[in-house]
């Protein structure tokens, strides 16, 4: 495998571990600024399901284009869903943004 593939895969697991744990401590500021208190558990798991749903996809996609794709749709989904957090002013485009971070 190529040296900076490696590199970069080490670097997005970090960086999903780290998503997942900053949300862990900053959702229930988020969830209550958002009114979302009732949603507070579709919130983290909507991240971990697509997640799962992603690799599934991305696992036959590697099969048959090469890694280099589907890590590029990855990070640009990641960050689209970044932003869209960050913007989102109700729970439910929160957890939209997540399922797309995911």
């Amino acid at each position: 495998m190529n040296r900076l593939l490696q590199i970069g895969l080490i670097l997005a697991v970090s960086l999903h571990a780290f998503d997942e744990m900053a949300l862990v401590i900053a959702l229930p500021a988020i969830s209550s600024e958002l009114g979302g208190e009732l949603l507070y558990g579709v919130t983290l798991s909507s991240y971990v399901l697509a997640a799962m749903v992603a690799t599934a996809w991305s696992g036959d996609w590697i099969d048959r284009h090469g890694p280099y794709g589907a890590f590029q749709i990855a990070i640009a989904c990641f960050f689209a869903g970044l932003l869209m957090a960050i913007m989102a002013d109700t729970i439910v485009k929160f957890i939209i943004a997540r399922v797309l971070q995911g």
